[in-house]
């Protein structure tokens, strides 16, 4: 499976391996034939874009925690693909940081399997974290409940699929984005929160070299790469 950019949550702000801060705001190597998938560039963002270091302590004690290397360039941050990282998101961090649900989709596909505690604590059910494992069920993955945690794993790519989102969840809309520009195929992502951190995302991923169509709209269309 192609690498895919792992998530440095802040608010409104995508960093390298980055995303927003608030997972649940429901209302709110060369790989492909022609570009360059966004994690085989380094990518670099003054952190005070993100609030300053303050903001930026959880977020890289995560990365740390999974094996992604991330080092500071002066007053940047900069991140690399890592060459091992870990599915295993510890409870500590996941339970600091609602945002922690944005290492789902990353961690599925350049490891093959993720288990996160459940951000906060928070269970299934009215809270829109559902979506983003209904989604990636769709592309192929293998969702596992147990307790507060949650475990993902794929015995090959994931694969695009035809999906509508029961309610404009940001947080799922973001993670499905991601899952799909590395499933093999095309994903077409309906009922698609039309905030702007999801313009940022879909301009940082397109910029990374991500053909995602219909920004501003509540349907996307996403080609991914070949797995």
């Amino acid at each position: 499976m192609r690498p895919l950019p792992c998530i440095l949550p802040f608010s409104g702000n995508i960093i390298g391996l980055g995303g927003p801060a608030h997972a649940d705001d429901h209302h709110p190597r060369q790989t492909h034939p022609a570009r360059q998938h966004p994690a085989c560039r380094r990518q670099k963002q003054h952190p005070a874009a993100a609030g300053g270091d303050a903001a930026l302590r959880r977020p890289l004690a995560l990365l740390d925690a999974v094996g992604a290397r991330v080092r500071r360039c002066g007053a940047d941050l900069c991140t690399r693909p890592a060459d091992r990282l870990c599915g295993d998101i510890p409870e500590h961090l996941a339970g600091a940081m609602r945002s922690s649900v944005f290492y789902l989709a990353p961690l599925l596909c350049r490891v093959g399997y993720v288990r996160l505690p459940l951000p906060g604590g928070c269970r299934l059910g009215p809270r829109p974290v559902d979506i983003h494992l209904a989604g990636l069920a769709a592309m192929g993955a293998e969702v596992e409940l147990e307790g507060i945690a949650v475990t993902l794993r794929r015995t090959g790519p994931l694969h695009g699929v035809d999906f509508t989102l029961r309610l404009p969840s940001v947080g799922a809309t973001m993670t499905l984005l991601m899952a799909a520009c590395c499933a093999a195929g095309q994903t077409v992502l309906r009922g698609a929160a039309q905030e702007p951190e999801i313009g940022d995302m879909i301009a940082f991923l397109s910029a990374c070299g991500a053909d995602i169509q219909g920004a501003g709209t509540p349907v996307l269309t996403v080609q991914g790469g070949s797995a």
